[in-house]
């Protein structure tokens, strides 16, 4: 049966063309780490983890060339398996997510992303996913989240779940089409070709085959913790 194809969305443009200027890098890798601090059912947490991959198309999005042009589908799901990594600390887990966070995927025609369980001695553990910038963004980390504990409380607790698909990404590929076609689009072109008429000078990320010592793209995570009480705040202030 023959997929549909559709276009890369605006979003997706920019990330493709740094893409490929960094071509065999992991720079367009968004990694993420979960620990749970209780006995960790993990046949629980694979079968979780399934069912957010099945019930989001867009993490089964695969990319392909034809005639210079990149298109992306969405393939069929088939359950997977999820490797079960052994750690002693939480230093182990911050290496195991920075081997992932540094492998590189294979953007062409293959899924683009991974998921690793890991487990303490006492019973604890947790996942790890690493997914490229084309399927996911800093938002989707958190509805990983969500989504995938989720059906783990409902799976250990013999709860319904429901297997209805999240909203999918081709109601926005769609949704961007029609904006592109509008009278609205066309004025804001109009405007924006007026007001570069003169193209500035481009920004540019350093090259990471041209490293220096005052001059590369390589990339720490720096963690701040919030008081509680400001987190509340912050949050009466978004209602």
């Amino acid at each position: 049966m023959s997929k549909s194809m559709y276009s890369l969305t605006n979003p997706q443009k920019s990330i493709w063309l740094t893409e490929q200027f960094y071509k065999g890098t992991s720079i367009e890798n968004i990694t993420g780490t979960v620990i749970v601090s209780q006995n960790v059912d993990f046949d629980a947490l694979k079968k979780a983890i399934n069912l957010f991959v099945k019930n989001n198309d867009s993490f089964r999005l695969k990319f392909t060339v034809k005639d210079s042009t990149v298109f992306q589908y969405v393939d069929l799901f088939n359950e997977f398996d999820i490797e079960i990594v052994s750690v002693q600390t939480d230093k182990d887990v911050k290496f195991l997510e920075r081997s992932m966070c540094d492998k590189s995927f294979n953007t062409l025609d293959n899924f683009l992303f991974d998921f690793k369980l890991f487990k303490f001695e006492n019973g604890f553990g947790g996942f790890v996913i690493n997914a490229h910038h084309l399927i996911a963004d800093a938002w989707t980390a958190g509805l990983v989240v969500n989504q995938v504990m989720g059906y783990y409380e409902s799976l250990i607790k013999n709860e319904e779940i429901s297997n209805e698909p999240n909203p999918s990404y081709i109601e926005y590929i769609n949704s961007e089409k029609e904006d592109l076609e509008s009278e609205k689009f066309k004025k804001d072109k109009t405007f924006w070709n007026e007001i570069f008429e003169t193209v500035p000078e481009p920004a540019t990320i350093p090259s990471i085959k041209q490293e220096t010592k005052d001059l590369n793209c390589n990339a720490k995570r720096k963690l701040f913790t919030i008081p509680k009480e400001t987190i509340n705040l912050i949050n009466e202030f978004c209602k």
